[in-house]
């Protein structure tokens, strides 16, 4: 699967799962946990590994690079979204006792990663973060007021950036400072996209809520995009047929387990293909083109 490219990113991620098994309670066994992994990088990493590892039931990998590769389809559990955190929204299950976030050397401050949660009224899990800052991102070392439960340096990652930084539960805090919301309280942002699991929603101008400063780096900035002319057809999705944009679909394959589409430069091609593959009766899952956002 080409997901781990180099034995540095092993230890980091491995690291980032060390510290939950280290410093918590939680169980890699439980089924009730969600977790969000934001700055995996092109290659859902972290996540995977978490997907391998434990039977926690959902595990999303959030990234503004992140390619959508079809082997990755086959990862039980695994959610991908090619976006940026702040962009995306999404609803914890009710059932779901934990909910844990990685940050292994993500351009986001905690509190951001923590705003893409929604939770019901009256459901206070636990939220626990790891972080493994980098850059001017070292500096975001409190939570809603809260030092770090634990800080250390993790010698076993091999890499020059290798401060750890855990918070065991950050659930009060975070709603106390506004970086959590439940309930029915309503969530906008001023002039910005929401991902709600994978569904855009455009939110009014006028409404926006105060949140710690992000500093966009240049790289953040540059995110490519595919040619507008071009004709996506989505075998397996949220919705199948051809689309004309990434965007949509994106919107189709983003998070869905097991999507299949594939890229043409002409109508006439993607018709014709389409045609072909949902009337045959076999078709081979290797014959699926992927194109990424990153």
């Amino acid at each position: 699967m080409r997901i781990f490219p180099n034995a540095q990113e092993i230890s980091e991620s491995m690291g980032l799962l060390a510290a939950i098994d280290r410093f918590t309670d939680l169980q890699f066994g439980s089924s009730a946990v969600t977790c969000v992994c934001v700055g995996d990088g092109c290659r859902p990493r972290t996540a995977a590994l978490a997907c391998f590892r434990t039977k926690w039931q959902r595990i999303i990998s959030v990234d503004p690079c992140l390619r959508m590769e079809p082997s990755y389809s086959s990862i039980a559990r695994l959610e991908l979204y090619t976006a940026r955190i702040e962009d995306v929204t999404f609803h914890v299950d009710a059932s779901h006792n934990d909910v844990v976030i990685f940050l292994p050397h993500a351009h986001v401050v905690p509190n951001i990663a923590l705003g893409s949660l929604r939770f019901e009224a009256g459901h206070s899990p636990r939220v626990t973060v790891v972080q493994m800052p980098c850059c001017n991102y070292e500096w975001q070392d409190r939570i809603g007021g809260l030092d770090a439960d634990h800080a250390f340096i993790d010698y076993a990652i091999g890499s020059t950036r290798r401060r750890m930084r855990v918070w065991c539960d950050v659930f009060a805090a975070a709603v106390k400072c506004g970086a959590i919301y439940t309930g029915e309280r309503r969530i906008q942002r001023s002039g910005a996209l929401e991902r709600e699991n994978g569904v855009l929603t455009t939110y009014p101008l006028s409404c926006s809520v105060k949140r710690d400063v992000r500093r966009t780096t240049e790289k953040q900035a540059r995110v490519a995009k595919p040619s507008k002319n071009k004709f996506y057809v989505v075998l397996k999705g949220r919705q199948t047929g051809i689309f004309t944009s990434w965007d949509e679909c994106q919107a189709q394959v983003g998070g869905f387990s097991g999507f299949q589409y594939r890229v043409f430069k002409t109508e006439t091609e993607a018709r014709a293909w389409q045609h072909a593959a949902t009337t045959a009766s076999v078709r081979e899952e290797g014959d699926i083109s992927v194109e990424a956002s990153g």
